[in-house]
């Protein structure tokens, strides 16, 4: 990074100009500047991550990736005695996944800036347990309705219904 000179006369709204930190604004030449403004996201002090702890929630993303992608095969196999297993179905299952995914892991990132424990995590993985538990009981009666809107609508209604909301909270979990 290139040396900063410090101004002849002050900026306005720049306290102590220049100053190197690490969450600091940066110019186009890649100079960095303090802000002004504190942040208070980045700013708050993180919690230690132990050893131990650290593996545990790498385990614990490894396992919630894994049990997305059972989630979604065993998805568009638990649509098929209802709806079919047509490339509508597959197709359906795949996209609510794919939208899911990118909406919780917005989601958990978000969450993980402003959440300072892990307690939240357990609590996404216990209420998407609780959803496919919930998920097992309904799923005939969901898909017969959705059929009644066609099977390229219903397919897409039934997954959405069926599987959004416990695959959006563990993918939550991986931020």
């Amino acid at each position: 990074m290139p040396v900063i000179q410090a101004p002849d006369r002050p900026i306005p709204g720049f306290q102590d100009f220049p100053v190197r930190m690490e969450n600091c604004w940066h110019d186009l030449e890649g100079c960095c500047y303090k802000s002004p403004v504190q942040n208070t996201l980045t700013d708050r002090p993180r919690p230690v991550i132990t050893g131990g702890l650290r593996l545990f929630l790498y385990a614990t993303a490894a396992l919630n990736g894994a049990a997305i992608l059972v989630i979604e095969i065993l998805g568009a196999k638990m649509l098929a005695p209802y709806i079919g297993t047509s490339h509508f179905v597959w197709t359906a299952q795949i996209s609510v996944t794919l939208l899911s995914l990118a909406i919780g892991y917005f989601i958990g990132g978000r969450w993980s800036d402003r959440s300072q424990g892990i307690g939240g995590l357990y609590a996404a993985m216990a209420g998407a347990a609780a959803y496919l538990a919930l998920t097992l009981s309904v799923t005939e009666s969901v898909s017969y309705r959705c059929l009644d809107l066609g099977v390229k609508l219903g397919s897409i209604m039934a997954a959405t219904f069926l599987f959004f909301v416990p695959l959006t909270l563990l993918a939550m979990t991986g931020p």
